[in-house]
């Protein structure tokens, strides 16, 4: 088996190096047999199509103009962790996994309470998105996962496991140029998150609307802990002249992250609970302002993983 491309997980390997429909993701035992399917990769990530520019190596770029004679119907950008659910032959069990990841983040929360899995075909690879604002798992997509086919994987409104699939009433079909051009130049703050185009060979077109294009920018890398990722948001440039608005200051970065991901504010309190006990614990009684400031610009100077062992004591 060639390992080049493939991440190694316990007994299987997924692709995190391919940017290829299908190719990217995918998952491979230990004899090369395929497990599951990649996921589906959107061809164009723009706020303004109109001011990208191609460069070397970009395999995402495609130009506008080029998908509008090939546009069939447009969806609602749906906002969310990718998941796919499929049957592991090895194990005799349904797996969930991630874009990225194999075996998922025990913490997370997918809301499989609202799949049957009772009714899941082992033959089929299921693809959904988290909405951790709507508290359910909303199924996107569905292939075989021995011939994988784009252009049919729309097709999963007689699919009676999951609860929730992409609502039909936000889908529009048998769009035209026009139609298309109107909803960028109009309509697309009106979209929650921006559009999908889908075009006639079944592959996407993705168009952000500049929310959730900052969402993109701001979440998370999957293979991060939500800690690590939080110490390194902590802003080093933070400026008071108290030590109460330092330490405010401290945290302008995250309180943006988590007007769009709600779901861990318990973590960024632990973070910020930690580092005050930490000050509370480690100072003189009279200690000034700016001695409490130049502790944790100090903390500040440790290495991330160093920083949260060291946290975890307070």
């Amino acid at each position: 088996m060639n390992m080049e491309h493939y991440d190694n997980e316990g007994f299987f390997y997924i692709n995190n190096h391919s940017a290829e429909t299908f190719i990217k993701g995918e998952i491979r035992d230990i004899s090369n047999t395929l497990i599951c399917p990649g996921v589906i990769v959107p061809m164009i990530n723009p706020i303004h199509e109109a001011n990208r520019e191609e460069f070397d190596g970009d395999e995402y770029f495609v130009s506008f103009e080029s998908c509008l004679p090939h546009i069939t119907h447009v969806y609602q950008l749906q906002k969310g962790k990718k998941i796919r659910i499929y049957w592991d032959q090895i194990n005799k069990v349904f797996m969930v996994s991630t874009e990225h990841r194999i075996y998922t983040d025990n913490e997370a929360e997918f809301y499989l309470d609202t799949v049957d899995f009772d009714l899941l075909d082992k033959e089929l690879c299921y693809y959904a998105t988290v909405s951790a604002t709507e508290q359910k798992l909303i199924l996107t997509n569905i292939v075989n996962k021995s011939q994988p086919d784009l252009s049919a994987s729309y097709d999963i409104y007689e699919d009676l496991a999951f609860a929730h699939h992409i609502d039909q009433e936000l889908v529009k079909y048998d769009v035209d140029a026009s139609t298309v051009i109107q909803m960028i130049d109009e309509q697309l703050d009106e979209f929650d998150n921006g559009v999908l185009f889908i075009l006639d060979d079944g592959r996407q077109a993705e168009y952000r609307n500049r929310r959730y294009n900052y969402y993109c920018m701001l979440e998370k890398p999957e293979m991060m802990s939500i800690y690590i990722y939080f110490i390194i948001a902590l802003n080093r440039y933070a400026e008071g002249a108290t030590f109460a608005e330092y330490f405010t200051s401290l945290f302008v970065y995250i309180h943006e992250y988590l007007e769009f991901f709600p779901e861990h504010m318990d973590q960024f309190l632990y973070i910020s609970n930690s580092l005050k006990n930490y000050v509370i614990s480690e100072c003189e009684q009279h200690i000034s302002d700016q001695e409490k400031i130049e502790m944790i610009q100090n903390l500040l100077k440790l290495e991330a993983e160093e920083l949260l062992l060291l946290l975890t004591e307070y």
